[in-house]
């Protein structure tokens, strides 16, 4: 068994004892195990908030090798796979940099998954960005995801990343971003991808990713407070 299904079977577990998975990768395959596993648990459809400056559409055109299914750049292609996962439920906000193909802003366009770009995040601001986004994946889902590929966010801010690139988000937005989300939604899962502590030598960047695991936890204290949860994924 790879290590993509082990997380996927530690997740349903987590999920059948009535918890909500928070997850700390590793590459950006941590998602396919967080999505699987809570789509193994629901028939429910589930919305995903990708913040990510790679659109990871390996494979989308169905030429990916078996090698590279549970690849860092096909998370999007395996949640599809599954039936609770429709294209239109899906945002990607932070898209940039020469490192995504071509083909897969086409492939999204055409799948009709709703990508934000640098520019547009720029231009229009991010509450902007999230209110599109969050209408977007709520709609007809009972469930969000979350994941948060750390490469999204500008390396001068956080250099302990596989991909650096600028410019970037901001912390300050992402944390921003979180507290929206978290306000607007309960956040069925979560995680974090793509740190690199060996490029992080004053620690920046996993004192971001420890601050956003309790930017989430925060949010669903506020939205479970006053109320009983017996199991939440049904």
């Amino acid at each position: 068994m790879c290590a993509v299904e082990r997380a996927r079977q530690k997740v349903r577990e987590i999920v059948a004892s009535g918890a909500i998975p928070l997850i700390q990768g590793g590459d950006h395959s941590t998602p396919i195990a967080g999505i699987l596993g809570i789509a193994d648990c629901t028939d429910k459809r589930i919305g995903i908030i990708g913040f990510d400056s790679h659109f990871d559409l390996l494979g989308v055109d169905g030429q990916a090798t078996s090698r590279w299914y549970y690849s860092a750049a096909s998370e999007y292609v395996r949640a599809l796979e599954t039936p609770n996962v429709e294209p239109q439920n899906i945002a990607l906000i932070g898209m940039r940099g020469i490192h995504n193909p071509q083909e897969w802003a086409a492939f999204a366009r055409d799948l009709g998954i709703r990508y934000f770009t640098m520019r547009e995040v720029d231009e229009k601001g991010i509450d902007w960005i999230l209110d599109e986004a969050l209408e977007r994946v709520g709609d007809g889902t009972e469930h969000l995801y979350v994941t948060l590929d750390i490469d999204v966010v500008d390396c001068t801010a956080c250099p302990g990343q596989r991909f650096p690139d600028t410019p970037g988000l901001t912390p300050r937005e992402i944390i921003r971003s979180l507290r929206k989300i978290g306000a607007a939604r309960v956040i069925g899962g979560f995680d974090v991808s793509e740190l690199s502590p060996q490029y992080d030598p004053q620690g920046a960047t996993q004192l971001l990713a420890a601050r956003c695991f309790l930017e989430v936890l925060g949010g669903l204290a506020a939205q479970f407070k006053g109320r009983h949860i017996d199991r939440w994924y049904r």
